[in-house]
């Protein structure tokens, strides 16, 4: 099975414009994100950029996105290097079912995770 992809693990000056990045993530069908990092699992914004681009997020398991969003439904989370690989053949052979899934996550993004929201809850949390 042949699977194109584009990664970019260099330092920041060789890592690819933002122009660049938004054009690769657009045109994307499923984006992937490594939620560990050092000693834990953080919340990257490769999260949200992946949804808001209309690509289905397949990201490792962890609680800080399984907090956000539902996975099966608005991402999907893999355990493995198998499982990642098992994931990306499915649901690049399942169109409708990935799309669904990337329309359900942006969806989501949109209306819960937007700007307004955020200042909202900063405005809330001052006393504002």
């Amino acid at each position: 099975f042949n699977i194109q992809g584009y990664y970019s693990t260099e330092n920041r000056k060789k890592q690819p414009s933002f122009e660049k990045y938004a054009e690769i993530m657009g045109r994307s069908k499923i984006g992937l994100n490594f939620s560990f990092s050092v000693d834990y699992h953080q919340l990257k914004g490769r999260v949200f950029e992946t949804m808001l681009c209309g690509a289905m997020l397949l990201e490792s398991q962890n609680p800080q996105t399984a907090s956000l969003f539902e996975e099966g439904s608005d991402y999907v989370s893999f355990d493995s290097k198998e499982d990642l690989v098992d994931k990306i053949k499915y649901y690049l052979n399942y169109e409708e079912k990935r799309r669904l899934i990337a329309e359900n996550g942006r969806r989501k993004v949109i209306e819960y995770y937007n700007g307004q929201q955020f200042w909202d809850q900063v405005f809330k949390r001052v006393g504002l």
